[in-house]
């Protein structure tokens, strides 16, 4: 929430200064070794064991869905954060700290709706939370191409904060879930490895349509469509679960 604005702030005096937010990592990093605590299980389970368990869990099709989604949430994600600000300044006609300031909105009503994914779980269906949540990312999307202008934008992002938002909590614990005690590290660490594809195929796909098309049709075509593979991973998901 807070990076996106700050950043902005930074850039109008050097394009460099930016990069130096990453130093953040560092005393973070310091602060989580010291306080939180290490997970050690004991497994009495050999590695080619272990890694056919974790193989037949993804065979069955709920879980294999689902860990499609970890991509489809990346993918869609990181294609906004790569190319919104080309969107905002060159067809908005935004400045770069007021572009930085509309991208913080994601931020904040991403934390807004995730701080009530558990009262959320305890009332819908989590399946179907996702369907709203990942068709609250794709509206967003294709109304930031569709109606390039301030308000739309603005309202974009927040339609997409919220989705986001709605998304994380939900998937992780639906996964953790499905998945063993004895597997569940496995089960993340596969899901993670899916996100940082999406987060890699996002902005080259977006990208590329973007040196194809109009920036605006670009981001309206790209998010409708990723939006209808992650509904039809979805549905499926939902139809298989046991």
């Amino acid at each position: 929430m807070i990076v996106p604005f700050v950043a902005g702030v930074l850039f109008s005096f050097t394009w460099r200064a930016p990069f130096v937010l990453f130093l953040l990592a560092v005393p973070l990093a310091a602060l989580s070794w010291s306080i939180l605590p290490e997970f050690d299980e004991q497994s009495t389970e050999t590695p080619s064991t272990y890694v056919a368990d974790l193989a037949e869990l993804c065979k069955e099709l709920t879980v294999a869905f689902l860990l499609a989604l970890f991509f489809m949430r990346f993918f869609l994600l990181y294609g906004f954060y790569t190319y919104v600000s080309v969107l905002l300044i060159q067809e908005v006609g935004m400045g770069v700290v007021l572009a930085g300031a509309v991208v913080s909105i994601k931020g904040l009503f991403s934390i807004l709706i995730s701080s009530q994914a558990g009262r959320l779980s305890g009332i819908f269906d989590q399946y179907y939370i996702l369907i709203v949540g990942f068709m609250m990312t794709g509206v967003g999307f294709v109304l930031l191409g569709s109606v390039p202008t301030m308000a739309a934008a603005v309202l974009a992002t927040a339609l997409f904060g919220i989705g986001d938002g709605t998304i994380a909590p939900t998937q992780k614990s639906l996964l953790t879930r499905l998945a063993p005690s004895q597997l569940r590290n496995g089960a993340i660490s596969i899901a993670t490895t899916l996100q940082n594809v999406g987060k890699v195929a996002g902005p080259i796909v977006l990208g590329g349509l973007i040196t194809l098309l109009p920036t605006t049709m670009a981001f309206a075509g790209f998010g409708a469509a990723s939006t209808l593979l992650s509904l039809v991973l979805l549905v499926a998901a939902t139809a298989s679960r046991v």
